[in-house]
């Protein structure tokens, strides 16, 4: 299947994990979505990362039981010659129940804190908090350093939870609250700007290969209502 420059196709792999890590529920139904794009002459690429508009209309779509986005990297813990780099991963508020993920102290952040200009707040990891916190439990309400700004600790994460990737995460930050540190903030409107990725929970009964052609659909639908002053041959099968 062929689209054109302003649209994709996505392929939803079958398993993200070979060994789900602790705390994930049900970890045969969490899956990586693909995209596969048509670029012009330079033809066809396949990857793991997408626009956010993307990740939205997917979300809006209903396509998936959960649908959630992340992005990693790295960034400052403190100030000065005593700063510490630590491995962060922005992620969408439903991150944690599209993963079955329940707190070993605090909470999670939600949809209201999951905004953009809203209170940033970070979910340590259960190992991070261990070294870094001597597991105290005072280190909830805390307010830490990190990056240019300042976040409140609200949430530890399970033990032998540290992300769904092979590099362990410190710091769990809200997508949308943190942008300007992690990406600009038109990153988080632009389909231009490639830069997260996407996972999703199937729902019950559903296959991957039933749901990629509806994660297409949905793509092309928020694609074409977000270009729909252009040329609708932009946009080719």
């Amino acid at each position: 299947l062929g689209i054109g420059v302003n649209a994709a196709m996505f392929r939803v792999v079958d398993l993200l994990f070979l060994r789900a890590p602790a705390g994930v529920q049900d970890a045969s139904r969490v899956t990586r979505v693909y995209v596969r794009r048509a670029v012009g002459r330079l033809g066809t690429f396949t990857g793991r990362t997408t626009t956010f508009p993307t990740f939205e209309d997917l979300r809006r779509s209903g396509t998936f039981e959960w649908t959630a986005t992340t992005r990693s990297d790295s960034m400052s813990l403190g100030r000065g010659a005593e700063a510490l780099p630590v491995a962060v991963t922005a992620v969408s508020h439903d991150y944690f129940p599209l993963l079955g993920l329940r707190p070993a102290l605090g909470r999670f952040f939600g949809d209201d804190e999951d905004v953009v200009g809203g209170e940033r707040v970070a979910v340590l990891s259960h190992g991070f908090w261990l070294r870094h916190f001597a597991g105290d439990s005072a280190a909830i309400g805390r307010a830490i350093p990190l990056g240019k700004g300042t976040y409140t600790v609200i949430g530890v994460g399970p033990d032998g939870f540290a992300g769904i990737d092979l590099g362990a995460t410190d710091l769990w930050l809200s997508i949308r609250a943190s942008a300007g540190e992690i990406v600009p903030a038109e990153a988080l409107t632009s389909r231009g700007w490639i830069w997260s990725e996407i996972i999703a929970r199937l729902k019950p009964g559903q296959r991957a290969e039933d749901a990629a052609p509806l994660a297409t659909r949905a793509y092309r639908l928020g694609a074409m209502e977000a270009d729909s002053g252009r040329k609708l041959r932009e946009l080719r099968v």
